[in-house]
């Protein structure tokens, strides 16, 4: 029996195995001719761009293809298991545009044991946005809180005064300054000081992170009066003449901070007349002058009255 069927097995096989070949072959060839085809909806567009130069605005439009393969990896198939690439050309006007873009079996990549026959549309249109530079945008401070009484803020200095800035077109090109993040101000405010400070973040828009600014405040300049002051007299050392009647008061005005003021010793503001250029006696006009310590930081504004009447007699001869 086992020596029959050796027989049957061995005697002519060459023919037998080429006969084996073939139907495995045709076995093959059926069973790819019976790959199930399916179709996949909603499926979208990657695009394919370089981040620093544009922004994507809208990407709606979606793709259905067309694939086949066995029953079983069908069954498993989901849309985002299948990746399809939208290359964005290089050269884009400023602004916003609508794009063409281009579809290609190149760009739609299927899992393994998946077959793309087809897809459509060829053609997506892609909203974009391109980044741009804006250069020289000035930098404005922006304040909160109040000075103490008496005190005034300056403008301020800041550097840098202007910087530049890259972001999307349609938001870059309405920016006509930048702000600082506020800067405090307080009763402790009482003179100038350096400090760094954030700049406003503004959606999508790169810029520098800070900027040095200068706060410059001023005392308030006021005026003091200084009643009943009396008149000194310049003259000669050796002049002849002399005063009939004894000089009035004057009214002197400075002016100053009110920290300057407040210090005022009224003994180094004087008022005076000059007479060192009369020689005969009479009645004059002189008019009325003022001299401030110049270590003193208020200056002379009025003095009243501005002129007084005088009368110079000759010296009486001592005996």
């Amino acid at each position: 029996m086992k020596r029959h069927l050796l027989l049957f097995v061995t005697s002519d096989l060459p023919r037998k195995l080429a006969a084996l070949f073939f139907a495995l072959l045709i076995w093959g060839a059926v069973k790819l001719s019976l790959r199930e085809p399916k179709q996949l909806r909603g499926i979208p567009v990657t695009p394919v761009f370089e981040a620093s130069q544009f922004i994507i605005e809208e990407n709606k439009e979606l793709i259905t293809v067309h694939v086949s393969g066995s029953a079983e990896r069908l069954a498993k198939l989901r849309a985002e298991d299948i990746t399809i690439k939208g290359r964005i050309p290089e050269k884009v006007p400023d602004g916003v545009y609508f794009v063409i873009v281009s579809i290609t079996h190149k760009d739609v990549v299927m899992p393994t044991g998946i077959k793309l026959k087809d897809f459509t549309p060829k053609e997506v249109s892609i909203r974009l946005d391109k980044r741009v530079t804006k250069r020289g945008v000035p930098v404005r401070v922006r304040f909160e809180g109040k000075l103490p009484e008496g005190f005034t803020l300056q403008e301020p200095e800041v550097a840098p005064g202007a910087i530049d800035i890259r972001g999307p077109h349609k938001i870059v090109k309405d920016i006509r300054e930048v702000f600082t993040d506020p800067v405090q101000l307080d009763e402790g405010t009482r003179r100038d000081y350096d400090i760094n400070v954030g700049l406003v973040h503004i959606s999508d828009v790169q810029m520098v992170n800070d900027v040095r600014v200068t706060v410059k405040v001023a005392e308030h300049s006021t005026e003091k009066i200084l009643t009943q002051r009396g008149i000194h007299v310049l003259a000669q050392p050796d002049s002849p003449l002399a005063l009939v009647e004894k000089l009035p008061t004057v009214s002197i005005t400075v002016r100053g901070t009110q920290s300057d003021l407040d210090d005022l010793d009224a003994r180094l503001v004087r008022a005076f007349i000059d007479i060192a250029s009369i020689t005969n006696p009479g009645r004059y006009t002189p008019t009325v002058q003022i001299w401030i310590d110049p270590t003193l930081s208020v200056n002379p504004q009025y003095v009243h009255p501005r002129q007084i009447q005088i009368e110079l007699k000759t010296k009486t001869a001592t005996p």
